[in-house]
């Protein structure tokens, strides 16, 4: 038994420098790659960058726009507002005028009424016409 633990021991100390060797080499492997891929990523980011800096020129412009129809959309809604307050306004004023001289207005047209009914009665070329 001495003999077996003597031969397992041998061997794990010839077996341990190569496995550290070897995983040592994996690593650097690994860095390596690691390193490799992260210049990738930097210049990845630097292209994307220099695409957004291009972007904020027609972003900018884009903003301005979508203000100024902003702007536009208010000032056409003030303006419908205040034709309405106007027009109620108007429609009101006429309304209350016709309601004070509503008697005279009545007399008036009835004499234009009569007046008319009498020139169709002294006209004869209206008779013959029809």
């Amino acid at each position: 038994m001495e003999q077996l633990l003597y031969m397992v021991s041998f061997i794990a100390k010839c077996l341990l420098p190569v496995l550290g060797v070897v995983l040592l080499v994996y690593i650097i492997l690994f860095v390596k790659e690691l390193i490799i891929t992260l210049k990738e990523v930097t210049k990845t980011l630097s292209t994307v960058d220099e695409q957004v800096k291009k972007l904020d020129a027609p972003l900018k412009t884009a903003e301005d726009l979508s203000h100024t129809v902003d702007q536009l959309h208010e000032g056409a809604k003030q303006t419908c507002k205040k034709v309405v307050d106007n027009t109620k306004e108007s429609v009101s004023n006429i309304r209350s005028f016709v309601n004070e001289n509503k008697g005279s207005w009545k007399e008036a047209i009835h004499l234009k009424m009569e007046g008319l009914k009498n020139r169709v009665k002294e006209d004869p070329s209206n008779e013959s016409e029809s």
